[in-house]
């Protein structure tokens, strides 16, 4: 999900936008992004015209998900690394820079894993940002609110892509 920051970190203000093209590649296990050497096969290219891609891994392990096409105004995002596997109990995760969280899949659906790519505007530099904000901490590092405020945001990220998913799943049905 390509998700446009607006250069704030508040994410009242953050928009999903479409036009982003993103690329999925294997990485051959050294979490170092290497698009010319080990991890250069290019596995599947994805459009998000309406700010979503999916792609279906072949088999459990870490991939590469890089944004070749930012929508227009925005940068393109660094590559992120994703680990996917197939958990014992189906659920529904959300990875949002280098951080995550997952909630039981309730509705039977075989659960999914999201990576939500944030950008800003082109050029943007947040200036004002003395520190991380809660939703921008890295792994393991707690600060006020953090916790709760991250955990918060994702679950309404989760709602709103299953809400999105079963939605595109009965267009789908309709049209076939």
């Amino acid at each position: 999900m390509k998700v446009n920051d607006q250069g704030t970190s508040d994410t009242s203000d953050d928009r999903v936008v479409g036009g982003s093209t993103f690329e999925f590649r294997l990485d051959d296990g050294d979490g170092t992004y290497e698009p010319d050497g080990a991890d250069a096969p290019v596995l599947a290219t994805v459009s998000a015209p309406h700010g979503f891609a999916v792609f279906n891994p072949p088999a459990p392990g870490s991939y590469w998900v890089i944004e070749s096409i930012a929508p227009a105004g925005l940068d393109v995002a660094p590559p992120q690394l994703v680990t996917w596997g197939v958990p014992a109990t189906p659920q529904n995760c959300v990875v949002l820079r280098s951080g995550g969280t997952c909630i039981a899949d309730e509705d039977g659906s075989g659960g999914f894993e999201m990576v939500v790519v944030t950008d800003s505007p082109t050029g943007e530099v947040l200036a004002s940002q003395q520190a991380l904000p809660a939703t921008d901490a890295g792994p393991g590092v707690e600060t006020a609110g953090s916790a709760t405020g991250s955990a918060t945001w994702m679950s309404v990220i989760v709602i709103a892509t299953a809400v999105g998913l079963l939605a595109m799943t009965i267009g789908r049905r309709r049209r076939g």
